[in-house]
């Protein structure tokens, strides 16, 4: 986790909700397995702990992520029609900036990876951490949990 190679590396230190998310995705690895199943998500017990989350469907060949589910009460014009809809057919709002090369990132890696947009010109900032999920002979999902800086 958090190879230094990656510009979307996971810090040492990750704190509150996206702890337990990243913790809870560990957990749900199956012995040798270094992702865990997509059917063994259990977005419930992440939505306690979060309140901004989604989940991305992974389509290949070519690869494009949509959003499967989606409530990001905190961020609200993002969060209002996305569901259905394509990572690449929307623009950048909060908390999504680079979102679509975080989540290429996600499944080509096959590890959680993590993103921080710093507070600027008075908005506040965010983290996001991506979690991948594996089905159907590759990456099928990927999680997204988001917290206010």
């Amino acid at each position: 986790m958090g190879r230094s190679t990656s510009p979307f590396a996971v810090p040492h230190s990750v704190a509150g909700g996206l702890r337990q998310a990243l913790d809870s995705w560990r957990a749900l690895r199956r012995g040798q397995a270094k992702v865990p199943f997509a059917d063994d998500l259990d977005l419930a017990a992440i939505e306690r702990e979060n309140d901004d989350v989604f989940v991305l469907g992974v389509f290949e060949r070519p690869i494009r992520f949509r959003f499967d589910i989606v409530s990001l009460p905190h961020f609200a014009a993002a969060g209002h029609d996305l569901g259905d809809r394509f990572l690449d057919e929307i623009g950048e709002p909060a908390p999504l900036a680079l979102a679509r090369a975080q989540a290429d990132a996600t499944v080509e890696l096959g590890e959680p990876t993590f993103y921080q947009r710093p507070e600027e010109a008075g908005v506040r900032g965010y983290v996001r951490l991506m979690l991948p999920f594996w089905g159907e002979g590759h990456i099928k999902l990927v999680l997204g949990v988001v917290a206010r800086g």
